[in-house]
C-alpha cells in the first residue's frame, strides 16, 4: 500500500516480481484440472517495498500467506509488518484477494479483486481500500521467457485519494538449474496515476503520476526462495515520502509449503 496512484499507460512492458500474483493452471475441458489446491508461506524482508515506497520506514518486515484454489478459482490472504507512522497508525497489513484464471491460446488471463487492510488503523484516515484486477501472460512466444501486463482499479484509493489505475508490465527469464537451484532474473515497470495526495503534496515531480521499476535474480531451491532485487522510481522525494522511494536493494527469502 502507499498513497501512490491511478496509471494511465500503456499496457506493455518489462518486468516481474514478487509482488504480481501467480496465476494458476486453467482447468481442461474435461475437469481433469479442477481439484483443490492449498498453499502457505512465510518469509522475511529486508524492506517491504510495495510499487517502489517502502511500507515499513526501510526496515525488515516478517511476512506470510496462505492460498487456497479449485480449478479456475483462487482465494487467499496475505499479511506483512508495517510502519504504524506510515500507515495511519497500523503495525500490520492484511491483503484478501481472489479471483479466476481462464486460459485462450498461448495467453493465461488473471481477473480478480484485492483488499488491503490495515488493523487498528486510524477509521478517520480511511487507510483500507481494495482494487480490481485484470492480467495477462505467457510464456509460449519466448523459450523459457515468460511476459505479462496487469492492470489494476481502485474507485477509491488509500487516505481517500480518489480513482487509481495501476500497469504494470513484466518479464522473467528461467536460467540453466545449477544442480538443485533453479535461477530465474525478472524485471518489472509499472506506473500509477489518478487521486489527490501527491498532488496536494507536491511530490512525485511535482504531480500524481510516477512510475516505478525493479529488476533482480530469485534462486529457488524445492520449498525455498531467495530474491536480491533492486528498486527505484521516479518520486522527487519531496513533500511526504522523503527516502521511502528512492534507489535500494531488497533481498527477501520465502518459504512456501
Amino acid at each position: 500500500m502507499t498513497k501512490t496512484s491511478k496509471l494511465i499507460g500503456a499496457l506493455g512492458a518489462f518486468a516481474l516480481t514478487a509482488g504480481v500474483y501467480a496465476v494458476p493452471a486453467a482447468a481442461n475441458e474435461d475437469g481433469a484440472d479442477r481439484k483443490w489446491t492449498f498453499s502457505f508461506n512465510i518469509g522475511g524482508t529486508t524492506d517491504y517495498v510495495f510499487r517502489g515506497v517502502s511500507q515499513n520506514n526501510e526496515d525488515p518486515a516478517l511476512q506470510g500467506g496462505v492460498d487456497i484454489g479449485y480449478g479456475l478459482f483462487y482465494v487467499g490472504a496475505w499479511a506483512s509488518i508495517t510502519d504504524p507512522n506510515f500507515v495511519g497508525g497500523s503495525h500490520s497489513e492484511i491483503d484478501l484477494y481472489g479471483g479466476i484464471t481462464p486460459s485462450a491460446g498461448i495467453f493465461d488471463f488473471d481477473f480478480g479483486f484485492i483488499y488491503y487492510g490495515y488493523p487498528a488503523a486510524q477509521s478517520a484516515q480511511d487507510v483500507d481500500y481494495w482494487e480490481a484486477k485484470a492480467g495477462v501472460s505467457t510464456d509460449d512466444l519466448i523459450k523459457k521467457v515468460t511476459l505479462g501486463v496487469t492492470a489494476y482499479y481502485s474507485p477509491e484509493y488509500t487516505f481517500a485519494s480518489g480513482d487509481v489505475w495501476t500497469v504494470e508490465g513484466s518479464v522473467s527469464y528461467a536460467l540453466p538449474a545449477m544442480g538443485a537451484i533453479s535461477p530465474t532474473i525478472s524485471a518489472l515497470v509499472g506506473h500509477q496515476s489518478g487521486g489527490t495526495d501527491y498532488e496536494n503534496a507536491g511530490i512525485a515531480n511535482g504531480d500524481d503520476n510516477f512510475t516505478y521499476w525493479n529488476a533482480g535474480l530469485e534462486l529457488a531451491i524445492e520449498k525455498l526462495a531467495f530474491d536480491l532485487r533492486y528498486w527505484d522510481t521516479d518520486i522527487s522525494g519531496a513533500g511526504g515520502l522523503p527516502g521511502l522511494a528512492d534507489e535500494r536493494f531488497v533481498f527477501t527469502g520465502t518459504f512456501t509449503y
